[in-house]
């Protein structure tokens, strides 16, 4: 459906074409509305920015002035600036207006298109995600099939706006693209989705029922190797104490271990609890037994790193780098050490580490 043609080739008339667009659509109800708000919520809500739409969804002819192909590139590599409030709260409330309209048209018998709730929901996670979590829960929870991508990037949507996921319901959600997923897990698109939804899982408002959820779908489900890096780090970023032990669990696989060594050394970092600190020195340390499993990473740089980071927070741990330095430590052990005295940069690291 053609909504606006441009007659000329005006740049401010380009720019502010999008929000035209949008208030024709306002309290529509027909599909047209959610398509036209879903592919342009980002450029109808900047105060500044400029990007192409989606030809996808709109023709060819939509908003296309005589501009050089160079124009068009930096253009469309403006970033957002923020949101025109404005014009966040006006659009959020129709989404959240239709999509009421369309959950109360289920509860009174109607046919509920399980595809447009949840792009709505999706939508009104951008605009108002922590104002209208309720319903964008609710929303989430209508039962379809092959909506897991829908569910899993509305999840995210929240987070990153600052909502704590409740536990009972997000498990739910995530139990049942779990239970679509089992049967075509091979797949890499399934396999993917399934490792998007369990980096959620640590941010839960209880995080710890997330872990050892994501501990059960890794055994079962025998996930190794390089696929677990993005759950990996998800699990450093909770800063929960629970993360430790389902870290730990994961390195003890050897294959795993490799494959995802240096995601698994900054999420010891970035997690940042006593303990996860004094498994990280452990890795230099001999006398140190937090580690009940043979650690074996390719490189040795991104350990070194993070004691260095770690040495510099922190002057008891400085001070056992220097103490090791006059032992006899084994290798690989003592390269590490030498290199991490080395980059610490200070005149008596410097002479330490000719000692090692």
């Amino acid at each position: 459906m053609r909504l606006l043609q441009l007659q000329g080739h005006d740049p401010d008339e380009f720019a502010e074409a999008p929000e035209i667009a949008m208030d024709f659509n306002l309290g529509r109800s027909s599909n047209a509305f959610y398509l036209v708000v879903g592919c342009r919520v980002g450029i109808l809500l900047s105060e500044s920015t400029f990007a192409d739409p989606q030809s996808g969804y709109l023709s060819e002819s939509w908003l296309s002035p005589g501009i050089t192909a160079d124009e068009r590139e930096a253009r469309t590599k403006l970033r957002l600036t923020g949101f025109n409030e404005e014009r966040r709260k006006r659009y959020a409330e129709a989404v959240r207006g239709e999509l009421e309209n369309v959950l109360e048209a289920g509860k009174q018998g109607g046919t509920v298109n399980d595809y447009r709730v949840k792009e709505l929901a999706k939508i009104l996670a951008i605009l108002d995600g922590m104002g209208s979590k309720d319903l964008i829960f609710t929303a989430l929870q209508v039962s379809g099939r092959f909506n897991g991508w829908q569910i899993v990037e509305s999840l995210e949507t929240l987070l990153f706006s600052g909502v704590t996921l409740p536990t009972e319901q997000t498990l739910a959600l995530f139990n049942a693209i779990e239970e679509q997923l089992r049967p075509n897990r091979w797949n890499d698109n399934e396999r993917h989705l399934l490792m998007k939804a369990l980096c959620l899982l640590p941010f839960l408002d209880q995080p710890a029922a997330g872990i050892k959820r994501i501990q059960e779908v890794v055994s079962s489900l025998k996930i190794r190797g390089y696929e677990l890096r993005e759950v990996v780090s998800a699990l450093g970023q909770c800063r929960c104490s629970e993360a430790l032990p389902a870290l730990c669990d994961l390195a003890s696989d050897e294959i795993t271990a490799k494959a995802v060594g240096d995601e698994w050394i900054d999420a010891l970092a970035a997690l940042d609890t006593a303990e996860a600190r004094t498994v990280l020195l452990s890795l230099v340390d001999p006398e140190i037994k937090e580690v009940s499993f043979p650690v074996a990473f390719d490189r040795l740089e991104t350990v070194a790193a993070r004691l260095v980071e770690l040495a510099r927070r922190d002057a008891d741990i400085e001070q056992r780098l220097f103490q090791l330095c006059s032992l006899r430590i084994p290798e690989p052990k003592r390269s590490l050490l030498a290199k991490v005295m080395a980059w610490l940069g200070t005149p008596d690291a410097a002479l330490s580490a000719l000692t090692c």
